[in-house]
Formats: structure tokens, sequence, C-alpha cells
């Protein structure tokens, strides 16, 4: 059965009760076009659909890849949450991801001849590592950039190993095993005093400087 009507406040009226769709509309080559599938709203285009206006789908989007030919993505108010099952691919052929809050720049992620910059883009601006350290926030390390990124770090630096022990700083030779520079706090009644001990690489003879 199909029907065509007309109110004024619907406007056309086209009813259709077909075993598949209710409605079916059709291009000269007897080719389906428009389908609205029987006793749902939905409706099935079989090419492209271009608008010339805003489209407004409050019930969400679901679709394959996406293609903008625009230049931003807007979100007038709140939170965006990129959400995926596997990971997350920033492709830029330019080579540079910016950071930007606002209309400000502090911070760049850049393909140096395949060499990673990780670069603070505001004047004498730091590069701050953070942390959590037993449920407290803790600054790790800063690189300070007012200061030619001068390292300043929270704790113990080990370089050449895993395991610093009790040293401030420990640096290890290439076969590991004993250090060959090592620094230690031997603070006492509230003095500090700086252990250097030097560990030659013949049989670990030990070789001190106390300051």
């Amino acid at each position: 059965n199909a029907a065509m009507g007309f109110t004024s406040a619907e406007g056309l009226i086209l009813t259709g009760q077909g075993s598949t769709n209710d409605v079916t509309i059709k291009n000269d080559a007897d080719a389906d076009v428009i389908e609205i599938p029987t006793g749902t709203v939905n409706v099935t285009m079989a090419g492209t659909l271009g608008v010339a206006g805003a489209v407004t789908a409050n019930a969400g989007v679901v679709v394959d890849n996406i293609t903008i030919d625009g230049t931003e993505i807007d979100l007038s108010s709140g939170d965006l949450t990129v959400d995926v099952a596997g990971n997350i691919f920033l492709n830029a052929d330019g080579g540079d991801v910016r950071l930007v809050d606002g209309d400000t720049q502090f911070g760049v992620l850049q393909n140096n001849s395949t060499d990673f910059v990780i670069q603070s883009s505001v004047s004498d601006k730091d590069i701050i590592f953070r942390g959590n350290d037993a449920s407290s926030g803790i600054e790790a390390m800063r690189l300070d950039m007012s200061d030619a990124g001068t390292a300043l770090f929270n704790n113990k630096v080990g370089i050449g190993t895993t395991d610093t022990g009790n040293a401030l700083v420990r640096v290890e030779g290439a076969t590991g095993g004993n250090a060959v520079m090592q620094v230690e706090n031997t603070a006492t009644s509230g003095n500090v005093t700086a252990y250097l001990a030097q560990f030659a690489s013949n049989g670990g003879t030990v070789n001190s400087a106390f300051f």
C-alpha cells in the first residue's frame, strides 16, 4: 500500500508499506538512491550526500575514515576525548607537533632529520619532569632554559647504573661493577661533607678526596 497526502502542518506526506522499504527513491537507471526501511525512522543513502549547510547529529556520528577539507576541529566548551581501542598515531608531514594554549605556542615535538626534538618554545621557560612518589607529586628534574639548559635533579643521579645505593651521584664504567666516581653525603650534626671516591680501573684501587 502507498499513499500521498498533504496537511498544512506536515506538508507533503509520502507513505509506503513495502516488505523491505517503506519508501524507495530511484534514479533513471532504476538504482536505489534513498531508502527508508520498513517500520523504521532510518534513511539509507546509496551515494554521496552533499550538504551546503551544517549537519547536526546530536546522537553521534558513525563513520569509517574522515576526510576534512578545512583546517580545524572546534569544540565550543568542555574537554575533548580521543578514545581508541588500539594506538594513537600523530602523523605530521611537516615534522612538527606544536603545543599551543590560546595564541601562545609553548612547546614543539619535532622530527629533525629523524632526531626526536622536544622543545620549550617560550623564552627562558623550563622543561619540567614530574611524577608521583608514594601518592605525592614530585618534580624529578628541571632543565633550566634561562641558564643554557642546566639540569637540576631533585634526588640522586646514576650514570651507567640502575642503583646508586647511598650515593648522591654514582658513575659506573662500561663493564659495570665498581664505580669510577661516586659522590656521597656524609653529613653529621647539620654539616655537609662531600666524599668523592674514584675507583681506578686497575683492580678497583680507591683514591678519595674530601671537601
